[in-house]
């Protein structure tokens, strides 16, 4: 029998936070529920506690080989057989919620449902001031729910240089809810479910190109985790900058890498989702979507996203990471056919706006915060189960999930 819902976790040596994650959501005791699991841990931990759960509702796979980890995201998908999927990471878990709204999915025929603000669980961490006890931070919610017109949020995003790609509300398995048959779709067009470097915002930019509806709900329905090991903590220790050859997206790759020529060559959280956001349109044929993309809207964050970690590293560190950036970003001129007094004037000027606009930013929000900052913040919070315990303590509001008839009549 298909289950109802399908929780994806590709994961990798991080047997303690995946087997938390596991433990969580088999806990909520849903028996139209499948965990679809593709370990690729060096060590058998996680597939022994597998074992010894004994929980048909699991549907797990062990290879240690050295793959690449796309490879092992599209590795859980073949595992997952549910009508609806919902992917997390291995230190995520998700809420009992998520039931109610696949029920309201599947009467109202929604192909697609994301969040427009996630619960974020920091595990504890020594290395992170205010983290040793794990911090959990619940946003305010409104219930509200809102219908997005995917295709010109997707041609807002290439113009935006896929930058901040999240608050354009656009479907995403990661974090979101889709049927199981838009991934089908995807994967006959392109041969994979996931591709480029980051199965996230590649996903995110194929789903909104096959997904006949999409709702945005301003109501959580998944946990986010950062463990220690995961990619946001290694984002605010610094070490998720650099030279290309050092990122983990290339590790175990048996092929070259064919990197997109308007997109730096530079490895940043900017430059894998553009340059993977650019490979989703490349693969689901949409030319017209990567013609829209503007190299001038995504410099400036590639260059100035470096400055996220002053006091976190040295000062000749970050100043060489800025270099480096404007160094590839000033060479693009090259491959792209620009002229390059225009190319380097050009880069100047948006750099100077968008430094303004980010030191205004950030004044705003140092005054917008004053006496509102830990409102929504609790420490001490050791576990996913815990976090879990600790979200259901917390009184939301009514989450309002319409039908789509009434609303197209009003």
């Amino acid at each position: 029998m298909q289950p109802l819902l399908s929780i994806v976790i590709a994961t990798k040596n991080r047997e303690k936070y995946c087997i938390s994650a596991i433990e969580s959501i088999c806990a909520l005791a849903h028996t139209d529920l499948q965990i679809a699991i593709a370990d690729n841990s060096a060590s058998t931990m996680l597939r022994d506690f597998v074992a010894s759960c004994n929980d048909s509702r699991i549907n797990y796979a062990y290879d240690p080989s050295p793959i690449t980890s796309i490879d092992n995201f599209n590795k859980a998908m073949e595992l997952a057989t549910g009508k609806y999927l919902c992917m997390i990471g291995d230190d995520d878990t998700i809420l009992p919620v998520i039931f109610e709204i696949i029920r309201w999915m599947e009467s109202e025929e929604i192909d697609s449902v994301s969040s427009s603000t996630h619960i974020n669980y920091v595990w504890p961490n020594p290395a992170l001031k205010d983290c040793t006890t794990g911090r959990l931070e619940i946003p305010s919610y409104s219930g509200g729910v809102k219908e997005i017109n995917c295709q010109q949020a997707l041609q807002d995003l290439l113009r935006n240089g896929i930058v901040n790609y999240q608050i354009y509300g656009l479907p995403r398995i990661y974090h979101g809810i889709v049927r199981r048959s838009l991934m089908t779709e995807i994967r006959e067009k392109t041969g994979h479910y996931f591709g480029g470097l980051s199965p996230d915002i590649y996903s995110t930019i194929s789903l909104s190109i096959v997904a006949r509806n999409h709702f945005v709900l301003d109501y959580p329905f998944t946990i986010a985790g950062a463990c220690p090991a995961s990619t946001s903590v290694s984002s605010l220790q610094g070490t998720h900058s650099g030279e290309l050859k050092d990122a983990a997206h290339f590790v175990n790759r048996k092929e070259p890498y064919a990197w997109e020529t308007n997109v730096p060559y530079f490895y940043s959280v900017e430059t894998i989702w553009a340059e993977s956001g650019l490979k989703a349109t490349k693969e689901m044929d949409r030319t017209d979507l990567y013609e829209l993309f503007d190299m001038y809207d995504l410099i400036p964050f590639v260059i100035l996203g470096n400055m996220r970690y002053l006091g976190k590293l040295p000062w000749p560190k970050v100043k060489s990471l800025a270099g480096l950036s404007y160094q590839r970003s000033a060479h693009l001129y090259k491959e792209n056919g620009k002229n390059s007094v225009f190319h380097r004037a050009r880069i100047l000027a948006v750099l100077t706006a968008s430094g303004l606009r980010l030191a205004l930013k950030v004044l705003k929000r140092k005054m917008g915060s004053k006496g509102q900052a830990g409102s929504n913040t609790q420490a001490g919070i050791y576990n996913l189960s815990e976090a879990i315990d600790a979200v259901n303590q917390k009184n939301f509001c009514t989450l309002n999930l319409p039908s789509r008839l009434q609303s197209q009549l009003s």
